[in-house]
């Protein structure tokens, strides 16, 4: 016994590595192990010690330590416990991102990321043979997965939510049906996105002038409803929860009335995560606007033709979020603009209004600004606002203001069942014995009638 120790020392103990952390080197000798920096032992860990990890955050180096012992297997953080475990645990991971550190550990078939004080659990995914790892990339966190696919191994990344607590954060509740933000540019329309909102086709993103639907949708605003602008926020490569990331912050700098929606496409390559992602992420962008007092034009994801659409995982995972699409645009009473139906409509859609594998053609382009333009027109204008109503030589004065619409096209006062077209004129003189229940309501070019102002002078007479 004492002759096998001494060998294994012999053949153990002079073993060591050299790495670099942020640039600076450290060695990694056994046994131990033992961490030294400069001459100088920086940790030296027990020996159950399954990983050490060493990384650096702030100019501080920290290290995790995955240790399994009496059936129980234990990932701590600068020594201290982090998660324990009887199921196994592998592959620790330690990144700094913007002075944080996020951690990372497999849970026997699950992944789960420590950021600040929160946990986030990754579920199953598709494939016998997954990795995932935890890395850093165009200045963000996500997680990589390697898949084995059908002979193959697929690479996937998915980027992590930031640091925000486990429940959704409370909106403003709109008024119903929803809550009219008088403020918002009337005529502004938000393309949010992904690659086919950006505009992205041919298998290349860089067009000039830009061949997706914003530009196109504009110009058949400006030809049949009036002057409109179309901002382009389509971010390519963009999945649905990383639309989370930014909503707030394009509501607030665009403050349009309209928000055109257009995600998922990128959702149903990414087999990390379950439907449930899609939908919690939707509700959530649908709620933030409206609760903005931005009003949500919805729709569908295109088909596609490239082996996503063959595979039939991923084929019933499209037709799955087209479903939850039609699901939430009628839950929250949302004009759809159905571009799944309107692509399979053309017999050849794979030929006609495709570019690639995933991307619209020029005439696909087209297409969806037709449709986006067609929803459009079915919304209805803003109703009447800031009214009042003034006595004044025997009369009374009304007045009030419209939604700004480019296509009001009047007012219409009813009571009784009678309604007088006023046309678009802001005001109107009543004799005070004519002050009863009345209704004003605002109507445009394609006959859509707002929600009514509900006057009532019962009290005044």
């Amino acid at each position: 016994m004492r002759k096998l120790a001494i060998l294994f020392f012999l053949i153990f103990g002079l073993w060591s590595k050299d790495f670099l952390v942020n640039g600076e080197k450290f060695t990694l000798k056994y046994p131990g192990p033992v961490i030294e920096s400069e001459g100088r032992t920086v940790y030296r860990g027990g020996k159950n010690s399954y990983y050490i990890v060493p990384f650096s955050c702030e100019g501080k180096l920290r290290w995790l330590e995955l240790i399994f012992e009496k059936g129980t297997y234990t990932l701590l953080l600068d020594r201290e416990p982090l998660f324990s475990s009887s199921e196994e645990l592998y592959e620790p991971r330690g990144l700094c991102y913007e002075g944080q550190t996020i951690i990372s550990v497999g849970v026997k078939d699950r992944f789960l990321v420590f950021w600040g004080k929160n946990e986030y659990w990754i579920p199953p995914v598709l494939g016998p043979e997954v990795k995932p790892s935890l890395k850093i990339k165009t200045g963000l966190p996500y997680i990589e997965f390697s898949e084995y696919f059908r002979g193959k191994f697929l690479k996937r990344g998915s980027f992590l939510p930031p640091q925000a607590p486990a429940f959704r954060p409370p909106v403003k509740t709109p008024k119903k049906p929803f809550w009219f933000n008088y403020s918002l540019a009337p005529n502004k329309y938000i393309a949010f996105g992904d690659s086919i909102t950006y505009g992205c086709g041919y298998r290349t993103c860089q067009h000039d002038p830009p061949i997706g639907y914003p530009p196109r949708l504009e110009k058949l605003l400006n030809e049949r409803l009036g002057p409109s602008q179309v901002v382009n926020r389509g971010i390519p490569g963009e999945e649905t929860r990383e639309g989370v990331l930014r909503i707030n912050s394009v509501l607030e700098e665009e403050k349009a009335r309209y928000l055109l929606l257009n995600e998922g496409t990128n959702d149903v390559v990414h087999a990390e995560y379950p439907l449930s992602v899609t939908e919690e992420s939707s509700r959530y962008l649908i709620e933030t606007s409206l609760g903005y007092g931005t009003y949500v034009v919805y729709s569908t994801i295109i088909p596609r033709k490239d082996w996503f659409w063959y595979a039939p995982y991923f084929h019933n995972k499209l037709l799955s979020i087209v479903k939850l699409q039609r699901k939430l645009a009628k839950e929250y009473r949302l004009p759809l603009a159905d571009f799944y139906k309107a692509f399979m409509a053309n017999p050849d859609w794979m030929d006609e209004l495709l570019s690639d594998g995933n991307h619209p053609s020029r005439k696909g382009y087209q297409l969806m600004a037709q449709v986006w333009e067609e929803t459009i027109e079915t919304i209805p204008p803003y109703p009447p606002h800031d009214f009042s109503a003034i006595p004044a030589a025997g009369r009374v004065y009304l007045s009030w203001k419209g939604g700004g619409e480019a296509d009001l096209q009047g007012f219409l006062l009813c009571s009784q069942g009678v309604c007088l077209d006023l046309g678009l004129r802001f005001s109107w003189t009543l004799s005070p014995t004519d002050l009863v229940e009345m209704s004003l309501y605002s109507y445009d070019k394609a006959g859509n009638k707002s929600q009514p102002m509900e006057i009532d002078f019962s009290e005044k007479r």
